[in-house]
This record gives C-alpha cells, sequence and structure tokens, in this order.
C-alpha cells in the first residue's frame, strides 16, 4: 500500500479548500476509481493551510511516477480555484433567484400591503442589492434560452428556471435591468404585468409583440425586434418574388466575388447590421439626393474598410466627382434642417467642398507608387523626435488621476437646481431615476458637499410636500451607506436651519431615527434626536399625521437598537411616539434600555414589573418621559403610576419569586410612591396566611413591609401637621 502525503501551501484562501478537495477527488475518481480502498481527507485551516490527503490505494495502479501525479493534482485544483467564481457571489445569486421565485407565487395569492407579500419584498430587495454590491443595478439576460444572472449562468434543474426562461422567451425579452434601490410596489407590478402579458400572447391566435411602455423606470428592458422585409408586407407578392428581392446574405456574397474577404468582410457585415438599429424616423427625405444604388454602395464599403478595389465592367470614379455628390447631399440635407447651428455647420461644409483648390484636387488623384491602393499615408517620424515629444508633454500621476477620476458634481448640481421645479411626471421619473444612480454610489466629499449645499437651498425656496417628495427619493439610497448617510444628511441640512424649516425637515428625520437606529452612527444619531426635539411640543404634535404616512409606519418597521442609550434630551419625542402605531415596539425597546441602563430608583423598581399589554403601565411610562432631566425627583403623577404598578404586580407574583431581591427593594419603596393601593398592599403582605397558620410571604418580606408601612404612616403624620 502507497500513502501519500500532499502538502501545498496557500495563502489565506480558506473559502476554497473546498476546491481543492474537490478537484483531487475528482482525479482520483475518474482515473482509479475501482481499486480506491481507503481515503481520508484532513483539513487545517491555519494561516500558511495545509490540505492532507491520505490515500489507501494499490501501488500498481499509480505507476512510477507519484510526484508528477500529485502535482498534476493540486495544478487542477488551483485551476479550478482561479476559475471559480466567490462562493458568496454564488450563493448570492442563488438566494436571489429563491426570493424572486417565492415572490412570483406569493404575488397570485396576497393583495398589496399584506405582511406576507411585504415580507417576500423585502427579502428580495435584501438579496437584490448583495449581489449588487457596488453597482447600481443587476443584470438578468436570456442567452440561447440559457438564464445568466450577472453573467452567472443559472442551472436550468428547476421547475422556476424553466419557467422564467419560458416567459422571457414569450416575450420576446433578451436582457432585465433591475436597479438595487427599487421600491416594493414596482416590484409587485412589474411581476404582475410579466404575468398579464404572457397570458395575453399564449391566448392571441396571430402573432403580438408586447409594446412595454408603462414599465417603472427603475426596471428597464432590452426586447428582441421582429422585422420583415417589404415583399413580405405587400400582398400578392409569391415566393418567387421574395426571394428575388436583394437580401444582406447575397449582398455579402457579391461582396467576395469582387474579392473582399476576412476580416474586411466581417467588418462590411457590422456596417450593413448597424444600420438596422438607426431609426427609419431620422432619416431625411432623399428627393433630391443623387440616386445610390447597390453598386455604389458596394464601392463605398470597400473604400472604408481599406482597400479600393473596382470590379470588372466598372469605372473609378474622380475625386472631384465624389466631392460634387458631397456637396449636392450636404445641401438636400439643409432644407431637412430646422436648428440654426446644424445649417451654419452644413453651409460651412458645403462651401469648404465646393471651394476646394484645383492643385488640391489634382494631389487626390495622384497615388504614391509605392504605396497600395487603399493604405494611408503617414509621415514618417524619427523615433528620438517621439521620445522627445512624449517626455516633453507626458503629464503626471497626479494631472492623470484627476484628468480620469469621475466628477459628477456638475450633473448633481443640475438635478437638484431641477428639482426646485415643478415638471411633468415623466421628466421627474427620469430626474429621480438619475439622482438614485448617483446616490447607490460612492460620493467623495467635494460631491458630498454639492448635495447638501443643493438640499439646504431646496429647503429654503419649496413648500413641505415638494420637500417631502424630494427626501424621498434622496434619502433611500443613502440608508445602506457607512456610516448611516441618511443621518448625516439630515444633521447637515438642519444644521442653523429656522424652526419653519426644522419643521418641514421633522417627518422625516424621525423616520430615519425610527427605522435605521443608533448602531452604525451614534453620535450623529442622538445630534438628530437632539435636534428634532427642540422642536415645540405643538409642532410636533402637528406633524405627527405626516411622520404616520412614512415607510417606518407603513412597514411597521423599528430598528432595534433605536431606543439603546437613550438620552434624555429625547424623553418628549419618544414619549410623544407611544401614540402612534409603533407603540408596542417602541414600549419593548424603551424597557429593554432601561433595564441595562436604568435612570433612577423608581424606573429600576418598577421596570421587572412591566407589562407592555397593561395600558396602566403604558400610561406610567409616558408620563414618565415627559420630562427631560436624568435622576431628578419623579413627577407626582409618575410616582403615584409607579406605585400602582407595584403594589398590584405584587399581590399577582407567584409565590416561589417572592424571595427575588427586586421583590424587597419594589416592598421598601412603595411607602415613598403615595399610592392609594400602598398601604392595603404592605398590610397584606404582613397579615395574609394559608391555612390560616402559614405566612403566605417569606420573613424578610414581611419585615420590609413593616418597615415601610410604618414609614408610610409616620410621612401621612407629617404631612396633617403641616397641614
Amino acid at each position: 500500500m502507497v500513502v501519500f502525503l500532499i502538502s501545498y501551501p496557500i495563502s489565506r484562501k480558506v473559502p476554497y479548500y473546498s476546491s481543492i478537495l474537490s478537484a483531487t477527488c475528482e482525479y482520483f475518481w475518474k482515473k482509479i476509481f475501482i481499486s480506491v480502498r481507503h481515503w481520508v481527507c484532513w483539513m487545517w485551516t491555519g494561516t500558511g493551510g495545509l490540505v492532507w490527503c491520505v490515500l489507501d490505494v494499490h501501488s500498481s495502479l499509480l505507476g512510477t511516477q507519484p510526484k508528477s501525479a500529485m502535482s498534476s493534482v493540486v495544478s487542477k485544483a488551483m485551476t479550478a480555484i482561479d476559475q471559480r467564481q466567490p462562493f458568496s457571489s454564488l450563493s448570492d445569486v442563488q438566494s436571489l433567484m429563491h426570493s424572486l421565485q417565492r415572490l412570483m407565487k406569493i404575488g397570485l395569492y396576497y393583495p398589496d400591503g399584506h405582511s406576507v407579500l411585504t415580507k417576500a419584498t423585502g427579502n428580495f430587495q435584501r438579496d437584490l442589492a448583495r449581489v449588487a454590491r457596488d453597482n447600481s443595478s443587476v443584470h438578468l439576460s436570456l442567452r440561447n434560452d440559457q438564464l445568466f444572472l450577472e453573467n452567472i449562468e443559472i442551472p436550468r434543474t428547476s421547475a422556476f428556471t424553466n419557467e422564467l426562461v419560458s416567459i422571457l422567451s414569450t416575450l420576446g425579452i433578451d436582457e432585465l435591468e433591475i436597479d438595487r434601490e427599487i421600491e416594493a410596489s414596482e416590484i409587485t407590478s412589474f411581476l404582475q404585468k410579466m404575468l398579464q402579458y404572457q397570458a395575453q400572447v399564449q391566448s392571441s391566435r396571430f402573432f403580438q409583440q408586447i409594446d412595454f411602455h408603462d414599465l417603472p423606470y427603475s426596471i428597464r428592458i432590452t426586447q428582441k425586434e421582429f422585422l420583415t422585409t417589404q415583399a413580405a408586407t405587400v400582398s400578392g407578392k409569391s415566393s418567387s418574388d421574395e426571394r428575388a428581392q436583394p437580401s444582406l446574405e447575397q449582398f455579402m456574397e457579391r461582396l467576395q466575388k469582387k474579392g473582399v474577404a476576412g476580416q474586411q468582410l466581417a467588418r462590411c457585415r457590422a456596417v450593413m447590421e448597424s444600420l438596422a438599429a438607426k431609426d427609419v424616423a431620422d432619416i431625411a427625405p432623399q428627393a433630391d439626393i443623387p440616386h445610390v444604388d447597390w453598386q455604389d454602395i458596394e464601392m463605398m464599403l470597400i473604400r472604408i474598410t481599406g482597400e479600393e478595389q473596382v470590379g470588372p465592367g466598372t469605372g473609378s470614379t474622380s475625386s472631384a466627382d465624389s466631392l460634387n455628390s458631397l456637396a449636392s447631399i450636404l445641401q438636400a440635407l439643409e432644407q431637412h434642417t430646422s436648428v440654426k447651428r446644424s445649417k451654419e455647420a452644413i453651409n460651412l461644409l458645403v462651401s469648404m467642398v465646393k471651394n476646394q483648390p484645383a492643385g488640391q484636387e489634382e494631389g487626390l488623384k495622384k497615388i504614391s507608387p509605392d504605396r497600395k491602393a487603399g493604405e494611408k499615408a503617414f509621415p514618417v517620424v524619427p523615433l528620438v523626435k517621439l521620445d522627445e515629444f512624449v517626455r516633453l508633454n507626458h503629464p503626471g500621476k497626479i494631472q492623470l488621476s484627476k484628468l480620469f477620476a469621475p466628477d459628477r458634481r456638475e450633473e448633481l448640481g443640475i438635478l437638484l437646481l431641477q428639482l426646485e421645479r415643478g415638471l411633468p411626471l415623466d421628466i421627474e421619473a427620469r430626474i429621480f431615476q438619475s439622482m438614485r444612480n448617483i446616490l447607490t454610489s460612492k460620493l467623495d466629499q467635494s460631491e458630498w458637499e454639492v448635495l447638501v449645499q443643493g438640499m439646504k437651498c431646496i429647503l429654503r425656496r419649496v413648500e413641505q410636500t415638494r420637500f417631502a417628495s424630494i427626501l424621498k427619493i434622496v434619502l433611500p439610497p443613502l440608508r445602506r451607506s457607512q456610516p448611516a448617510s441618511s443621518i448625516v444628511l439630515l444633521n447637515q441640512i438642519i444644521d442653523d436651519c429656522s424652526p419653519q424649516d426644522l419643521r418641514k425637515v421633522w417627518p422625516h428625520a424621525v423616520n430615519e431615527l425610527i427605522r435605521l437606529g443608533s448602531r452604525r452612527a451614534p453620535a450623529d444619531f442622538h445630534y438628530l434626536c437632539y435636534r428634532v426635539s427642540s422642536l415645540p411640543m405643538e409642532a410636533q404634535k402637528s406633524s405627527l399625521p405626516l411622520l404616520q404616512e412614512l415607510d417606518s409606519f407603513q412597514e411597521n418597521t423599528v430598528a432595534p437598537d433605536v431606543c439603546s442609550n437613550l438620552q434624555p434630551d429625547s424623553y418628549q419625542l419618544f414619549s410623544l411616539l407611544l401614540n402612534t402605531s409603533l407603540q408596542s415596539q417602541l414600549v419593548s425597546r424603551i424597557i429593554q434600555d432601561f433595564t441595562l441602563h436604568p435612570p433612577g430608583e423608581t424606573i429600576e423598581t418598577v421596570v421587572p414589573f412591566f407589562d407592555k399589554k397593561n395600558p396602566l403601565h403604558v400610561q406610567f411610562l409616558r408620563t414618565y418621559l415627559q420630562q427631560s432631566k436624568p435622576h431628578a425627583p419623579v413627577s407626582v403623577d409618575a410616582a403615584r403610576l409607579a406605585g400602582e404598578i407595584i403594589a398590584e404586580s405584587l399581590l399577582a407574583l407567584p409565590r416561589e419569586n417572592r424571595s427575588e431581591s427586586f421583590v424587597l427593594k419594589a416592598i421598601s419603596i412603595i411607602g415613598e410612591l403615595h399610592a392609594e393601593a400602598g398601604k392595603p398592599t404592605l398590610e397584606t403582605i404582613i397579615e395574609s396566611k394559608r391555612w390560616l397558620l402559614i405566612p403566605e410571604w417569606p420573613v424578610m418580606c414581611r419585615k420590609k413591609a413593616a418597615d415601610s408601612l410604618r414609614a408610610l404612616r409616620r410621612s401621612k403624620t407629617i404631612r396633617k401637621s403641616v397641614s
């Protein structure tokens, strides 16, 4: 038996160990599968990285060159690593396809706004962003009945993949481009239209090409165009007449007969095929343009592609005749041009062509005897002069980096200026799409400054409704950037703004706080809380209906860390938010934060008994948050409600929990809270017995209750004497 030890150092390529092992297994599976008796693989994922493969095989099958066999295995494994797509990308693509499948199925049965459909749409948006990474969109294409997502082939092993290929083929869609920041409503609308269009095509008895005119601006498609010749559209034409019409293939055959071949013929074909992409409506009427036939086109293409060849029976036209023809064509085009500058340019070209000196025309006719026909003449420059020119004029690295660096400041500034005005819906949609494309990519400092200053100007000049529609476009793409740039942008926008402008921003700022939380940018989060809390309470209450129309409330989304390390400056803001539909989630997060960081003894005592479903407990929390000073004496109303909560909870406490430390603390403080149920609760703790003999409460609880009851009676006596 032979034991081989494969050792191959790998520099931090831990995710690809499986590729090495799979390639090794494939090699031995194909070559020596029949005689393999035992195979053990062990991996150690250290810094150097070693892969050990112990194989128990017949030595006779491996021959006399085990080292070369092993090296080929390792070489094959490393080749598999280089050719394989990153595992994370493949898994993200599979996850996106699964999300799309689930969304298409759910969209058939659930209406818009349903929680199940909302969750499925959110999963699709999350997977779409993972696949897009730093790109602004994701491409789904169909090539030869094979589905590709971001140039990764999707195997047609599942029923959904075959169904999606069938839909795209039926509708004649070659490529589908989806923006990474697409809205949930746009996704569901597009999928529903796709299924409707498919049913429309399948139910039609005749050929039908769908016109995708009402697609969302976040989705763009490349559709096949089905063309027909003129002979096919004229009634009464026979098949022989159709075959008699000149075709592209016949034209290529004629060029081959004239000696055009190889790369030159391929370029001719590319030129002719590109003509089909031009819009026929843009071609000017050619009534006054000289007649051009197929032979003239042949000569033109031969000249363009590098060689000037003349077929048998045709003479070479002079350059002067060609220039005269060009001048007449330009004059014919002039009458179809309405733009003043275009006319001036055409007139200039005509004058230059017609007034060309005779000596130059003669020079055009002459061809250098030592140069082939069609070959271009270039001046011969010594290599030394070229090197000197490059050395003197070559820009440095800094200049090159500035020259080729993408600069979108001008485009961003123009888009922001356009947003100030009320424009038609289709134009606004294109502007919003361009804004989204810019904001989904990383902005440099100069571009960020343009965005901030532009938003400040818009805030001062437009009304609240218009500004709200602009923020709905600007803020969502910035949420996924690091740190939370939407919060940073809002902080810079409202810096030193007037109370009227702050009132415009308030609903959207609070919406971003609730949706994003404080984990990614704690300092910016708490500063924005402070700024929005500085708005007068009456103005905050009047803006509450606008806040409830935004996505955090519509989607019932609250960040898990929205109340982490809650600052007293924002107590009143969250007290107001407890009157909204997000009350239950906010109460849970506030109590969680108060449990970890209790702001006072009263809260520390009440929190263990807190029940978010109890209206009395929520009322106490709302009353307590109306104060904005930490560790300050609790207001009379809050203290009374705290005493009622403690008294009610102590009597309902199970017997096995009555020895906990928080119970003793609650009993000792209940006498200081002036609750109406405080005295009866303390007396019950002291006197209640089971079976008339056994006390219900432990000894320590009864002692604490007696002390608290004496303190309560003493305070009442003092109050009576003072009164």
